[in-house]
């Protein structure tokens, strides 16, 4: 704990999620393209982080990894450790 600055999620819209899957259908097959199943799992990842950010007593944080024309998550990610003072630019 005392290394962890806090919890991230990176999460996406799922419709975003399935387009992005389908476009990927070709060369990984094994991933879910069902919608409803996509915010289900996503829906559990970010329970889950919960539990764990809370159990550790650390903040939680969500980042929103939409569409191309915005900062990627890890670009945000990066910001954000920098902002923060983990990490010096």
């Amino acid at each position: 704990k005392e290394q962890m600055l806090a919890m991230v999620v990176i999460t996406a819209d799922p419709k975003i999620i399935l387009s992005r899957r389908l476009k990927d259908a070709g060369y990984r097959p094994d991933r879910q393209r069902d919608l409803n199943f996509l915010i289900r799992e996503q829906d559990m990842e970010i329970e889950l982080a919960v539990a764990q950010a809370k159990e550790l007593d650390i903040a939680i944080y969500l980042l929103e990894n939409g569409d191309i024309e915005e900062s990627t998550a890890p670009e945000r990610l990066l910001t954000f450790c920098i902002d923060r003072g983990a990490i010096s630019s």
